[in-house]
């Protein structure tokens, strides 16, 4: 004997959260020696149920140098030197987990621009000395002893420039 009847399955859908799968960060370039505060850029998660994502900083060589705040930036450290001559591409790892708990982790790099460190003048600089040894200098900034300073400063030191006058006391009897 056997027996046929119709029936209608109903399959319902059930909701599977899966992890994020990618962190951007909306720039990535510092000028070194920024204060603390300073914003490098925005973080923002990639996650396909659109799930809301908070970061974490979890490890880096610049995980001493960089913190996330409340606005999901990534931001200088209080208390942080960014030195581009010690460390100019500073990596830090960034985790991001959805509100089911899933994660992703995704090392960025950093780039630390350098800016041009103003060393002081030698305390024997003498801007009109320099002026007077450096002919093509004085026919552009006359006697303007700041820009005088300001030129050593900026080119004259790299340039090896002769900023004294050296005055010998010769002796004026030849007995």
């Amino acid at each position: 004997l056997t027996f046929d009847k119709s029936f209608t399955v109903s399959v319902t859908d059930v909701y599977e959260n899966t992890a994020p799968t990618d962190i951007i960060l909306s720039s990535s370039t510092v000028q070194e020696n920024s204060s603390s505060g300073t914003v490098v850029g925005n973080l923002s998660a990639t996650d396909p149920e659109g799930n809301a994502n908070s970061f974490s900083l979890i490890s880096g060589t610049g995980s001493n140098l960089f913190e996330i705040n409340a606005s999901n930036q990534l931001v200088v450290k209080s208390g942080a030197t960014l030195d581009y001559e010690t460390l100019s591409q500073p990596t830090v790892t960034i985790r991001t987990t959805d509100s089911g708990g899933l994660s992703f982790n995704k090392t960025l790099t950093i780039s630390v621009t350098d800016v041009k460190e103003v060393e002081p003048l030698p305390t024997d600089f003498d801007a009109q000395s320099y002026l007077d040894n450096n002919p093509d200098l004085k026919a552009v900034f006359g006697n303007d002893l700041e820009a005088a300073k300001k030129h050593y400063s900026d080119y004259g030191q790299s340039e090896g420039r002769i900023y004294l006058s050296v005055k010998l006391a010769l002796p004026t009897d030849f007995d």
